[in-house]
């Protein structure tokens, strides 16, 4: 009889000892999160770009489909998708790691690809369109990430229209190609499929060359093209200022360049040294 219940006893113990061992090796509920949140904008520049050409501003649009990345801190959490087309959206997607109540995310549409730019307002909404805005978590019930308030999206660049003329012919427009724009040491290229005197630039925050936080305010623009005569005319504006967020309108009667070309020859094995430059003096990356 003693072995018997001996025995029980060891039996019993085995039983709750590997109900212990399950218990610890439990693996959490892991996601998929789904997250839904309400999305309107601050400005007239968030989301697809239709111009007014009678008021002269830009109207801007949701686009069903939009892929809106979400972050918390560096970390991607995943994205969501607007379920609609408008000046509003409902943002929906689902996230492989939930956050934590209280946690503030980051709301990323586009990254902003400025370097390929051709002067088209459609190619900007579909490349450059760069808009971030910030939401916080009220908290977190199963697999539902809830955010109450709704996100409201900041473009993050400038917007401008150049309309170039000849100033030496009379203002007459001046179709380029290509077109520069030259901000500080910084220099966009902007290379449109056929000369135009008509270009829609995306200049973006960062571009900023004055240590402030919304503006390129007081230092020079300068302008650089080829002309469809093949020559090359120049302009500089003075204490610019650009806003993120807004859309303008510049008529540059441009000049026609005093120096067309510069030819160095007989460079031998320093010709690697020679910067790119265009006329105006701004350097170019990646123009030759």
């Amino acid at each position: 009889m003693k072995i018997n219940r001996y025995l029980g006893m060891a039996v019993l113990l085995a039983v709750m000892t590997g109900c212990m061992a399950e218990q610890e090796v439990l693996v959490p509920e892991t996601g998929p999160y789904t997250l839904t949140i309400s999305a309107t904008k601050t400005n007239e520049m968030t989301k697809a770009l239709v111009e007014d050409t009678v008021n002269g501003t830009l109207w801007s649009r949701w686009t069903a489909g939009d892929v809106v990345s979400v972050y918390s801190g560096e970390n991607l959490l995943g994205t969501l998708t607007a379920q609609s087309s408008g000046e509003s959206t409902t943002l929906y997607g689902e996230l492989s790691y939930p956050p934590q109540a209280d946690d503030e995310l980051l709301l990323s549409c586009r990254t902003g690809d400025y370097g390929q730019q051709d002067g088209l307002l459609s190619t900007i909404a579909a490349t450059c369109d760069y808009c971030t805005a910030t939401v916080r978590v009220s908290g977190v019930s199963g697999k539902t990430v809830r955010v109450e308030n709704p996100a409201v999206f900041t473009s993050q660049q400038s917007i401008v229209k150049f309309t170039l003329t000849n100033k030496s012919d009379s203002d007459n427009p001046l179709p380029v190609k290509p077109f520069y724009v030259g901000l500080g040491n910084q220099t966009l290229v902007v290379t449109p499929a056929a000369a135009t005197n008509v270009l829609y630039v995306a200049i973006p925050e960062h571009f900023n060359t004055t240590g402030g936080d919304d503006a390129h305010t007081g230092k020079n623009i300068s302008l650089t093209a080829k002309g469809s005569d093949n020559k090359n005319y120049t302009l500089t504006r003075n204490d610019a200022l650009l806003e993120k967020g807004k859309f303008y309108q510049v008529n540059a009667s441009m000049n026609k360049a005093k120096i067309q070309s510069v030819t160095i020859t007989n460079l031998g094995s320093h010709s690697s040294l020679v910067p790119t430059y265009v006329l105006g003096g701004k350097k170019v990356e990646e123009a030759r």
